[in-house]
C-alpha cells in the first residue's frame, strides 16, 4: 500500500541521511518521464567512495508484500543510466527480495562501470542489529555487488 511504501521511503531517508558524508538532496524527484525515490549526494571522503566516480547515488524502494519482479529493478537501472554524468551507483531496496534469479542477469546487463546495489530487509536489519558503521556497511554492500 501507499502507506507502507511511504514508511519505507521515510525510513531510508533517515538511514541515508544519518550516514556521515551522504546527504539526501531530493525525495520523490519527479519530471515528465520518471520518478526517483531518493537522490543522495556522495560526499564520502574515503578513497573507495571517491573512486566510484558517482557524485550522486539514486535509490528506489519497493515495500511490497510479495517479492519484487526483476523487471522493476531493470526499469530503475535504465532510469539511472540516463543520468550517467552524475551517477555510476544506484541502490534498489526490495523488502521481500525478488521473484526470480536476479543477480547474474543484472550483472550481465549493465555496462562495466555501473554498480547496482540490491538490498532487502535482512541487509537493513544487519546494519541496525549489529551496530555497524553505516559507511563501512554501504561500502561492503557495494563491494558485494561487484561479485
Amino acid at each position: 500500500s501507499q502507506a507502507k511504501w511511504k514508511l519505507l521511503e521515510n525510513f531510508l531517508e533517515g538511514l541515508f541521511d544519518s550516514i556521515l558524508w551522504i546527504e539526501v538532496v531530493e525525495k520523490n524527484m519527479k519530471n515528465e518521464d520518471e520518478e526517483i525515490d531518493l537522490v543522495l549526494k556522495n560526499n564520502v571522503q574515503s578513497p573507495f567512495f571517491q573512486s566510484l566516480n558517482s557524485p550522486v547515488i539514486l535509490v528506489e524502494a519497493k515495500n511490497w508484500a510479495k517479492p519484487t519482479p526483476t523487471k522493476e529493478s531493470r526499469n530503475f537501472g535504465m532510469k539511472c543510466l540516463t543520468h550517467k554524468n552524475l551517477t555510476r551507483v544506484w541502490i534498489f531496496v526490495a523488502v521481500n527480495w525478488f521473484t526470480d534469479v536476479h543477480d547474474d542477469l543484472q550483472k550481465r546487463t549493465w555496462p562495466m562501470d555501473y554498480i547496482e546495489v540490491l538490498l532487502d530487509w535482512s541487509d537493513i536489519e544487519d546494519l541496525l542489529d549489529n551496530n555497524i558503521d553505516p559507511v563501512n556497511w554501504l561500502e561492503d554492500k557495494i563491494i558485494k555487488s561487484l561479485k
